[in-house]
């Protein structure tokens, strides 16, 4: 970042178009939404989840840690039909801006990656 007098001028990495498709990517296949149900009083279960992990090229694993993470203290399973069980009620609006913000966090570490790959080749 420069400041040229009062206007600052941030220089873009040439990566940026790389980084389009790669956010461009993502948002096609996140088209896929979650189906919950309620299981008993206090436990959600999200029915295609690992259909939903694998139409959206993510790993389940991952997206499951990084969920329980986002949902504080919860605590989840991947049971043998590919539902992921959760401890708590969680509605899908819930598991669909944890999953924006999932995507969001992966491109920030691509474009991080990528940058500073850059830097290194100067």
């Amino acid at each position: 970042m420069a400041t040229n007098g009062r206007t600052t001028v941030i220089q873009v990495p040439s990566v940026l178009p790389e980084i389009r498709a790669y956010f461009n990517s993502i948002l096609k296949v996140s088209e896929a939404k979650p189906s919950v149900t309620r299981v008993g009083t206090s436990q959600t279960r999200w029915n295609n989840f690992v259909v939903f992990c694998r139409e959206t090229k993510r790993d389940p694993e991952t997206v499951k840690a990084y969920l329980l993470e986002r949902l504080e203290g919860g605590q989840g399973s991947i049971d043998i039909n590919g539902n992921l069980m959760l401890n708590r009620r969680v509605t899908a609006k819930t598991i669909s801006v944890q999953l924006h913000n999932y995507d969001l966090h992966c491109i920030g570490q691509h474009l991080e990656k990528r940058i500073e790959e850059e830097r290194q080749l100067k």
